[in-house]
């Protein structure tokens, strides 16, 4: 049996005066180097709409939990780039979370994230699963623009700050939370989210992290071979891009035919995600 799928979650915001570099990094090295490292499957930046917690929301998907203890991926954090270096520190309050989905509904990225931290007793996990179903398919029926709704578990050992990181006094958010995710496809969408959050069988209210417009997205089968770190100097340069010295981390590319599964909204209904 397939594992389930975990997420990576960034949460930040950045000082104001590298923000334009900020995203220039994300978009030109950060998130294709780090969608090239085997077991990733996609990325999706996005930016908080007002009243979001944080300005900034990024969301890696891999194939399983495994992928962020693999030696291609720690080699990536313990080797971090020159760029990233210089950008990581400029984080205004990170906040870090790797996650296992434990339920879905529907799979796609729509044009707005909505993104709630729940924190359950241990008593309360295996009630919020059996609910979850439940609830997002109420919230699918009554949501036209409502495309997926998936509930993560953060694994606290994982959950942690990169080293690079400027220190943080306190979060809204801890290291063992979960997440309900909803991607929907207009503004129109998202209306029943927070009901829907209210309806969970938790003692503690979920967190309303807020609503993120998306920015852009990379699929591990849109890179090149051997996705290039770029430095500020090389993009300048309008492309003399070095290629990265670890060839072995990078993604082979298959000689089959692409698969033609659609990104649009699946007809299943919610099942819980199950392990090996």
């Amino acid at each position: 049996m397939n594992s389930p799928r975990a997420i990576l979650l960034i949460l930040a915001g950045v000082r104001p005066e590298h923000e334009a570099e900020f995203n220039l990094w994300y978009d030109r090295e950060h998130i294709p180097d780090r969608v090239g490292v085997p077991g990733f499957i996609a990325a999706r930046r996005h930016q908080g709409l007002p009243g979001a917690l944080w300005p900034y929301l990024a969301v890696y998907e891999t194939t399983g939990i495994d992928v962020f203890s693999s030696p291609a991926y720690r080699e990536r954090l313990a080797n971090q780039s020159a760029w990233s270096r210089r950008i990581l520190p400029t984080f205004v309050a990170p906040q870090r979370n790797i996650a296992l989905r434990r339920a879905q509904l529907g799979e796609g990225v729509g044009a707005l994230t909505m993104l709630a931290a729940l924190r359950p007793e241990a008593s309360e996990v295996e009630p919020l699963i059996a609910a979850f179903g439940r609830i997002a398919a109420d919230l699918r029926q009554r949501d036209p623009d409502l495309v997926s709704v998936g509930l993560y578990a953060s694994d606290p050992d994982l959950s942690r700050p990169v080293a690079e990181y400027p220190p943080v006094a306190s979060s809204p958010v801890g290291a063992g939370d979960w997440f309900v995710m909803a991607d929907v496809a207009s503004a129109r969408g998202g209306a029943g989210f927070a009901d829907a959050l209210a309806a969970l069988p938790l003692a503690r209210p979920a967190l309303g992290i807020g609503a993120f417009a998306l920015r852009s997205s990379v699929a591990a089968h849109d890179l090149p071979l051997c996705p290039a770190r770029m430095t500020p100097d090389d993009d300048r340069r309008a492309g003399a891009i070095r290629r990265p010295p670890r060839a072995a981390a990078c993604r082979p590319r298959s000689r089959g035919r692409r698969s033609g599964r659609s990104h649009a909204p699946s007809s299943r209904t919610a099942s819980a995600e199950r392990g090996p």
